[in-house]
């Protein structure tokens, strides 16, 4: 390096030192503008993450039921209210939408039978002896029990579900009184006023709670024999124990016969199973028919019913891997519920409650869509205002440029020279406000990097226009110049 480099650095910069006003404003224009960018890019990456974060973790839930809630349907069973088809949920759940689903069965038409004194079944296990309890059922049971029970009473319905948990705090919460009448069916004039368990006045239903017998817990309330051979574990209802003559920790049968007069569906056939009480609910489910039903594992009520099973009730949570397309998913559910129509005689939908992500998501997306439109013309506008402003600061060196030019400088020389000494400052700021990005919490990116080199080169450019226009002027004429 020459003595005339080394001169020229000196002068450049005892001359920023000297220039302090010009000096500062341009490094802080430069340092301004990358913090500026810095926060709208955060910006930016703070709505893509909370997009995807939401779209992750966002539960979206649904529930299959009728599209119609007034509507009727014999194909299935209006006393239990099991109008969703198996074959429906069966074609749901095979669309793999789902990351969890809770489902509700039931079949009112079963009875409990205690054993006699052997433990063995009352009577005959053949079409002779359900022929013969067809034929002598009320006067069977009101001999039994010594007392005329109303038809609900009579009956011991089944009731399955698929989460122990989620059943119990279904119910858990139940308000003090619940209407006993079924809405859209006078079941009192069907069946007569001693249809107690659905029709007439409001009645209480306490939170539901759940005694198991000595020896048996919660764990136990499964089954696995795929046969039907070993005893079905259930969960009777304190009134269900005292009517039968049962108690905790009991086996009985259970069964149901063929019969073909209403309510009893002529394809039916005899059936009998042994169950063992594991423990005692007591009454606080506010299902149709649910306040004496009989508990017991839904693997053991989809072995009994078979095809022909049917749902209470059937909710789901959609997988968050398909929250993008949250739409198709509901299409397409909609059309496997609508277009099966429970086989043309009850009309099923589907409601899937996105209202979250369409919503809070859908806002979000377009504020996301908003800066990204933005972006461009935010770096557009920030590199010419530094444009702009690296000119004007640069003629401001005129009397600069005229005292260099009289010492003998050549135009090259005053030219380079007062290039040079904008950039550093330029570039100065722009290191400060690279620095102070983590400082500030905002994030270091390559976009914001290229951005800082970007305003960099188009100062230098703006520098050495304004150069050029300086020092292309006569040194008297550049005296006369006011700064």
């Amino acid at each position: 390096m020459s003595n005339r480099d080394i001169a020229c650095i000196s002068f450049i910069l005892r001359h920023i030192a000297g220039t302090p006003p010009k000096s500062t404003l341009t490094a802080i224009a430069a340092l301004f503008f990358v913090i500026f960018l810095g926060f709208f890019q955060m910006a930016v990456v703070y709505f893509e993450k909370e997009v995807d974060r939401l779209y992750d973790t966002t539960i979206v839930s649904g529930e299959v039921r009728k599209a119609d809630p007034m509507g009727f349907n014999w194909t299935t069973n209006i006393f239990m209210r099991d109008d969703i088809l198996r074959a429906t949920v069966d074609e749901l759940i095979e669309t793999g939408f789902f990351q969890s689903i809770y489902a509700e069965a039931g079949w009112p038409w079963f009875y409990i039978i205690p054993p006699d004194e052997a433990d063995r079944f009352n009577g005959e296990i053949g079409s002779e002896y359900w022929d013969w309890f067809n034929s002598h059922l009320i006067p069977y049971y009101q001999e039994f029990y010594g007392h005329v029970d109303g038809w609900m009473v009579r009956v011991d319905p089944l009731m399955a579900f698929s989460d122990y948990n989620a059943f119990l705090k279904e119910f858990a919460g139940n308000d003090p009184v619940v209407p006993g009448a079924i809405a859209g069916n006078d079941m009192g004039a069907l069946w007569g006023e001693d249809f107690t368990d659905a029709v007439g006045d409001a009645f209480f239903i306490p939170p539901l709670e759940v005694a198991f017998a000595t020896g048996f817990r919660e764990g136990d309330f499964v089954y696995t024999d795929s046969n039907l051979e070993s005893p079905i574990p259930v969960i009777l209802s304190g009134h269900t124990l005292e009517q039968r003559g049962l108690s905790l920790g009991d086996t009985a049968f259970y069964g149901r016969f063929t019969n073909t007069n209403p309510p009893f569906n002529n394809k039916s056939h005899d059936e009998l199973y042994t169950i063992i009480v594991i423990g005692m609910h007591n009454g606080g489910i506010t299902r149709q028919m649910g306040r004496n039903a009989v508990l017991l594992p839904f693997y053991a009520l989809e072995l009994i019913r078979g095809e022909r099973l049917s749902y209470i009730t059937f909710r789901f949570e959609v997988d968050t891997t398909c929250n993008r397309e949250i739409s198709a998913v509901k299409d397409k559910l909609q059309d496997i519920v609508r277009n099966r129509r429970q086989e043309r005689f009850l009309g099923m939908d589907v409601h899937v409650y996105d209202e979250e992500l369409r919503v809070v998501v859908g806002q979000m997306e377009q504020n996301l869509s908003l800066l990204k439109v933005l972006y461009p013309v935010v770096v557009t506008f920030l590199t010419a205002m530094g444009a702009l402003l690296s000119f004007l600061l640069m003629l401001q060196n005129a009397k600069t440029a005229a005292i260099m030019r009289v010492l003998g400088a050549t135009k090259m020389r005053t030219r380079m020279m007062l290039v040079l000494e904008q950039s550093i400052v330029t570039l100065a700021g722009i290191v400060l406000g690279l620095a102070m990005l983590p400082l500030l919490g905002v994030g270091f990116s390559a976009a914001i990097t290229l951005f800082a080199i970007l305003f960099l080169a188009v100062a230098i450019v703006s520098n050495i226009i304004g150069a050029i226009a300086v020092s292309n002027r006569a040194p008297l004429e550049l005296l006369q110049v006011r700064e």
